[in-house]
């Protein structure tokens, strides 16, 4: 080959790789395509890729709601009853009706003429306290007279020788004076407690000295 033709072959080639790399700049062909430069060439048929499908999210599936069952009432314990207080009835007090208890000793212990002492020994009740017990000595010619509760209660002064007096203010003696002389007397005692009920000592008779 002639030096004209090599520069001839080459400024051809020269003008085929302008060209190539022109349609190429124009995206008219991939090089990543197998069929580059067979798009002119009639004898080659177009090979069209088909289309891929493309993956389409699935849409999520809305939850069906559902009937929520309708809760059962929760059964509530009743409180307990509480006991009604009942009022406990009050006590109501017995009525005292238990005479004292006369003491042990009714005597006559200094006796003049005119004048006779006697003593006696305090008595005892189931309520009324010792001291709280009254007394109640009277005298008379007549022991007739005076030998009840009653009779007693009813005797009146010149003939009262001590008057319902607590045994707190008495020292159990008493004196009876201005009496005659060689002249016989009945004394007689009794005894009351707080409810009013009365015993009376033994009747005492007694002589003055002449």
């Amino acid at each position: 080959m002639s030096g004209y033709k090599v520069v001839d072959f080459i400024k051809g080639l020269s003008i085929l790789l302008i060209i190539g790399i022109f349609l190429f700049s124009c995206g008219y062909f991939d090089l990543n395509d197998p069929l580059i430069g067979t798009r002119d060439n009639p004898d080659v048929p177009d090979v069209t890729p088909e289309p891929t499908n493309t993956p389409t999210d699935s849409p999520t599936p809305i939850d069906t709601p559902t009937d929520s069952p309708t809760p059962l009432d929760t059964p509530t314990n009743s409180p307990t009853p509480l006991d009604t207080p009942t009022n406990s009835p009050i006590p109501t007090s017995v009525p005292d009706t238990q005479a004292p208890t006369p003491g042990n000793t009714f005597f006559a212990n200094n006796v003049q003429s005119n004048s006779i002492t006697v003593n006696w020994n305090p008595g005892t009740d189931n309520k009324t306290i010792v001291n709280n017990l009254q007394y109640k000595l009277v005298i008379s010619l007549d022991a007739a007279t005076i030998d009840t509760s009653a009779e007693v209660m009813a005797i009146t002064a010149p003939d009262i020788v001590l008057d319902w007096t607590k045994g707190a203010d008495t020292t159990y003696i008493e004196t009876a004076t201005g009496l005659s002389s060689a002249t016989t007397y009945y004394f007689a005692l009794a005894v009351r407690d707080e409810a009013g009920n009365i015993a009376l000592y033994p009747l005492l008779s007694v002589t003055t000295d002449p």
